[in-house]
């Protein structure tokens, strides 16, 4: 993926297919705006399509949120080692 591929007709499938292979099970930012994003391009790009995607695309943002937590739990447990070492 270059900087202008997505002004080369026959190359913007292809970036189109990463974004959305992304949603599915790849990792990205998880904020309102994203998931809005991608409902609404699932919504605009392939109507009939859209709701089996948006099964799997949202089993990833679930899948993700579980992998965020787990990694703000084992930070906040390496801090509180941490601290307890220093003392």
């Amino acid at each position: 993926m270059g900087p202008y591929n997505n002004w080369m007709p026959y190359l913007y499938v292809f970036s189109q297919g990463e974004v959305l292979r992304n949603g599915t099970a790849g990792r990205f930012r998880i904020n309102g705006v994203t998931i809005l994003g991608y409902i609404f391009y699932s919504f605009s790009g392939f109507l009939i399509f859209a709701p089996i995607y948006l099964v799997f695309f949202f089993k990833n943002v679930s899948r993700l949120r579980h992998l965020l937590d787990e990694e703000n739990i084992s930070n906040q447990s390496a801090a509180n080692y941490d601290a307890g070492q220093s003392e």
